[in-house]
């Protein structure tokens, strides 16, 4: 089997997943609750980067303590600190023109709303009341407005309110979903909506009248999570056009709805893109919603590289032995499936064979990592019936890892 056809399986097989992540992320953009996890689905890893006004810091939602914080951090990774520290879930960032203020999505109120504090995580304090569930907050370009997703009505619909918790209006009123707004430097709100089928990138006035799709010649597959330049010329947004079923790229299009141009290309999700004042986009990156990394990638889609690492145990699955038990002068194989806790297939690691009969190592005859599976072979010597054969294999990539044993006796 050849390298690409090895991948193209491992595509399809991973494909399940991320389709079903699609659409429930696709749901979630338009039903106002992405990232709704159970407790059998551990969230792994950082995400919806925000990128400061003045680029010094990028402010991102971590999942180190179990539900999401914010953390800041600069640009080369260096001088991380913590933002906010609450038991509820803390998420969706979002920098205030002047860079003196984030707006977040935080449940400790019992229900995700918006908040907004210093762009120190000081003077935390709560601007949406409302039963229902706000997401996705953006600055108006002066500061003094946020618009927000929110599902108040029954289907999500854009609102927008004062930063001090007053003059709140509903912008949006189709019978259909928009959310995910975002508010250009030079006045208009972009949101995604599927009042024309899948979801699409729209336009509107800050009051919400003059309603207008982006760009019309666009594929039939969803778009979302729009995100203006600092200029307000550009938009990056994240489209399903491109395969393997499922899978979420980011593309940037200018602001008069031409030049579309896509700029990631990953296997699995590529999401939340946010602007840098020079033209960089950070997003998120990762097999599936519950384990993603924030990276950052020049518009043209040059200079990619990953921001943060998360260490990650990895879980061994189905390890087989063939044959079942090792016998003196044949070829003995171990194989077996690696995975994250999130049950996410890893792409790539650097894999060690090890074994030993009796105190005696052996060289190992194959060593193989295909994606999300190793493979090791001996040659187990003559004479050894009787001896104990251990062997096993460490994987790793970065800070995550698995190490994995066994003992068989040789017949």
């Amino acid at each position: 089997m050849t390298p690409n056809s090895r991948r193209s399986r491992h595509a399809a097989r991973a494909a399940g997943l991320a389709t079903a992540v699609a659409v429930a992320a696709t749901a979630g953009a338009a039903g106002g609750a992405p990232r709704q996890v159970g407790p059998l689905q551990p969230v792994i890893g950082n995400d919806s980067p925000a990128w400061s006004p003045d680029g010094s810091t990028i402010v991102y939602t971590s999942f180190r303590h179990g539900l999401g914080e914010l953390y800041a951090v600069a640009p080369d990774g260096r001088g991380e600190r913590r933002l906010t520290d609450h038991a509820a879930h803390d998420d969706q960032a979002a920098w205030s023109p002047d860079g003196t203020r984030i707006a977040f999505v935080s449940s400790r109120n019992g229900n995700p709303e918006i908040y907004v504090m210093r762009a120190d995580g000081a003077d935390q304090r709560r601007v949406t009341r409302s039963p229902a569930r706000e997401y996705y907050p953006t600055w108006s370009p002066d500061g003094r407005r946020i618009a927000f997703q929110s599902d108040r009505t029954g289907r999500p619909q854009v609102f927008a309110i004062d930063a001090d918790g007053t003059n709140e209006a509903q912008l949006t009123t189709h019978a259909l979903s928009s959310g995910r707004p975002a508010w250009s430097p030079r006045g208009p709100i972009a949101f995604s909506s599927n009042r024309e089928g899948s979801f699409k990138i729209f336009l509107m006035e800050p009051d919400g009248s003059d309603v207008r799709r982006l760009d019309r010649s666009a594929s039939h597959l969803a778009e979302l999570e729009p995100a203006w330049s600092p200029d307000g010329g550009r938009l990056a947004f994240v489209a399903l056009r491109d395969p393997p079923i499922g899978n979420q790229e980011v593309y940037v299009v200018d602001a008069d709805g031409g030049g579309t141009r896509r700029v990631t290309a990953y296997w699995g999700r590529d999401v939340s893109p946010s602007w840098s004042p020079d033209g960089r986009i950070a997003f998120t990156r990762g097999p599936s919603a519950f384990r993603a990394e924030v990276w950052v990638v020049n518009a043209d889609g040059s200079a990619l590289r990953q921001l943060t690492t998360t260490a990650v145990q990895w879980q061994v699955v189905r390890p087989a032995a063939t044959p079942a038990r090792p016998a003196a002068g044949r070829r003995f194989t171990l194989t077996a499936v690696v995975a994250e806790p999130t049950g996410d297939p890893v792409e790539r690691a650097a894999l060690t064979c090890r074994a030993r009969v009796d105190g005696r190592a052996l060289r190992a005859a194959v060593r193989r990592w295909q994606p999300a599976r190793a493979t090791c072979a001996w040659d187990v010597p003559r004479g050894t019936a009787g001896q104990t054969l251990r062997f096993g294999f460490e994987a790793r990539a970065g800070r995550s890892g698995v190490s994995h044993v066994q003992r068989l006796v040789v017949r």
